[in-house]
């Protein structure tokens, strides 16, 4: 019991003794936030636009229905038909896009067993969390009109590993390093 006393002990003066430091305090703690907060909105620590890139494969009033209602959740759409939207995706240059496939509108207006989209989007950007629960919400929605058919709107969502690395994300791993350098 007396060895962990004093260990104890031991930790208490030693913490009161670094707190009574002010020049070890501000570099140990407070410089390193101003440090983080400073370069961080120096160098892209915004968040980007809540853009959604989609792919209507099947053209019909179904699905021009469900984009109506993607653009009235605040998410800003952009057509995406032509572009290689997984590459972008995959290079960090979009964070998020959706594809409605062909015959979307029949399985929907038929009740079959489901009508499947297919959203792809990268987590490591602050607007997909946005995104995806929009979409998500649409998605509800959409069904929730539909009580009593048995045909649905899925969405099938699926996070997809990128090769884009923020600023941020490789200067922290540094100034934790000074931070404990401080220490």
């Amino acid at each position: 019991m007396s060895r962990m006393t004093r260990m104890a002990t031991d930790i208490k003066y030693s913490l009161i003794q670094f707190l009574r430091n002010r020049q070890s305090v501000f570099f140990a703690i407070v410089f390193p936030v101003i440090f983080l907060i400073v370069l961080g909105y120096l160098l892209g620590g915004q968040a980007g636009p809540r853009a959604l890139y989609y792919v209507d494969g099947d053209g019909s009033p179904v699905s021009k229905a469900f984009i109506g209602s993607l653009n009235a959740t605040g998410v800003e759409l952009r057509d995406g038909a032509g572009m290689d939207l997984a590459g972008e995706l995959r290079d960090g240059k979009i964070s998020a896009y959706i594809e409605i496939p062909r015959g979307f509108g029949d399985s929907v207006a038929d009740n079959t067993s489901g009508a499947g989209l297919k959203m792809y989007y990268d987590e490591s950007k602050t607007s997909s969390p946005a995104i995806v629960s929009a979409v998500r919400q649409v998605v509800d929605a959409f069904n929730a009109n539909r009580v009593g058919l048995t045909g649905t709107v899925t969405l099938n969502s699926q996070d997809v590993a990128t090769t884009a690395i923020s600023y941020i994300d490789f200067l922290l791993p540094g100034i934790l390093g000074m931070c404990i350098m401080f220490s």
